[in-house]
């Protein structure tokens, strides 16, 4: 919540529990906000009470209990915990957030993952790391070819394939190699094939498989190939996301199935977002420049109109931004919580 350009947080009920005294401020995390004073980056607790000074140059919300921060420009980057206590002490020149135990880092131009503790796992030498760890496997890329490595660096699917992706669900990769499509668990054993000339593998939900179709369209199989669903529009993107699929054309539009190919949100929309809990934001397609929060289960949430713009705030909130008047914080039922009627 922004009241004269000074930031604040408000509850669920629309009640103001932290007032607008700071130039910005992040969601909160793990209980946590960062928030601006005079230019510097500090942290507050979800009762307002300032845990670490604003002083900093850089400082990330809490990741798994650590904060990514630096201290001015020319000082190296570190951990603090949540009570601002350094964890790592300040000695990179480059590092990420911590994800799943683990986070890069680079030093004198050497690339490393360490742990918690700022311990060394394994030393980065490959030429190209995805930034974050997924199911306890990292893409990595060796001579314009793609695997997978654990936590220690240990190679689990061998650094030999043209492309290759981890899916949102754990437990499976696919990869191309000779004009080959496969499924593997995270330890490289296979589990499905595809013909590349036929198929384009997109994404994996359990025992769903999501496929382009070379000859147009997408289609939806089970892991023994057998066909659920066909559709003629085309994959749009999130794969699988929720257990919902984005899908649709020029022609009629966007909409979501889910993994049994079912329409969930019909496709009567320009655009659709990921979803947050059970909502999501939406423009139609008759009405490209009008944005709408609409359900899972599809149709409209009820708000006010002439909404321009929407921001997911957290905890199934919504800030609408109005065109000619004020902003206003909406939850997922459709129940305007600020500011209150």
């Amino acid at each position: 919540m922004k009241i004269k350009e000074q930031v604040g947080y408000l509850n669920r009920r629309g009640e103001i529990v932290i007032l607008p005294r700071f130039e910005t401020g992040t969601r909160f995390a793990e209980r946590r906000a960062v928030v601006e004073i005079d230019g510097l980056l500090g942290m507050i607790d979800d009762d307002g009470c300032i845990i670490v000074e604003p002083c900093f140059h850089e400082f990330s919300p809490p990741s798994e209990g650590l904060c990514l921060a630096r201290l001015s420009a020319s000082d190296r980057l570190g951990w603090l915990d949540r009570e601002g206590s350094w964890a790592i002490e300040p000695q990179y020149d480059e590092a990420s957030s911590f994800h799943e135990g683990v986070a890069s880092v680079k030093t004198y131009g050497n690339g490393y993952w360490v742990d918690y503790r700022g311990g060394i796992l394994y030393r980065d030498h490959y030429e190209k790391s995805e930034p974050i760890y997924r199911c306890g496997r990292l893409r990595v890329m060796g001579k314009g070819k793609y695997g997978f490595v654990d936590r220690r660096g240990n190679v689990r699917v061998p650094v030999e394939y043209d492309s290759a992706w981890v899916s949102y669900r754990c437990g499976v990769v696919g990869v191309l190699k000779d004009s080959i499509w496969k499924c593997l668990d995270t330890d490289g054993e296979t589990l499905l094939e595809l013909d590349s000339e036929k198929w384009t593998l997109v994404g994996v939900s359990g025992q769903r498989v999501l496929v382009k179709c070379n000859q147009g369209g997408v289609e939806i199989l089970t892991m023994q190939l057998d066909a659920v669903r066909a559709f003629r529009q085309q994959y749009i993107g999130h794969s699988f996301i929720n257990d919902l699929l984005w899908i649709g054309d020029a022609s009629s539009g966007v909409g979501c199935v889910d993994v049994d190919g079912n329409w969930r949100v019909p496709p009567i929309y320009s655009m659709i977002s990921e979803f947050h809990g059970s909502s999501a934001v939406a423009t139609l397609e008759q009405e490209p420049d009008r944005y709408v929060l609409i359900r899972k289960e599809g149709g409209v949430i009820p708000t006010a109109s002439d909404c321009v713009y929407v921001d997911y705030l957290g905890d199934e909130l919504w800030k609408l931004v109005r065109s000619g008047g004020p902003d206003e914080v909406w939850d997922s039922e459709g129940v305007k919580v600020w500011p209150s009627s």
